[in-house]
């Protein structure tokens, strides 16, 4: 089985705030990655570094960026989420 390595911008509401962590109802895209077997939630990515140092350690994700360009560089992902307003995308 292929392993995905995936990486969220954007630690807001959507994309990790809404999950209690460890919640049986999954409603973020960081609670999604990280129940699905298949799949490693590799990096975070949030120009706020409270809400990216409190996702990083709701998921128990290490590697965290305040600029998505230098994530992506040093990344290896498959699948990213864009979490971000609508008018920033």
């Amino acid at each position: 089985m292929k392993i995905y390595n995936s990486a969220i911008v954007g630690c807001g509401k959507i994309g990790s705030g809404f999950d209690p962590h460890g919640a049986y109802k999954i409603t973020t895209h960081a609670g999604a990655y990280k129940n699905i077997e298949n799949m490693n939630l590799v990096a975070l990515c949030d120009t706020n570094e409270d809400k990216l140092k409190n996702a990083g350690e709701k998921w128990q994700v290490s590697h965290l960026y305040k600029d998505y360009k230098e994530m992506l560089d040093k990344e290896n992902i498959d699948i990213l989420s864009i979490c971000t307003w609508n008018s920033t995308h």
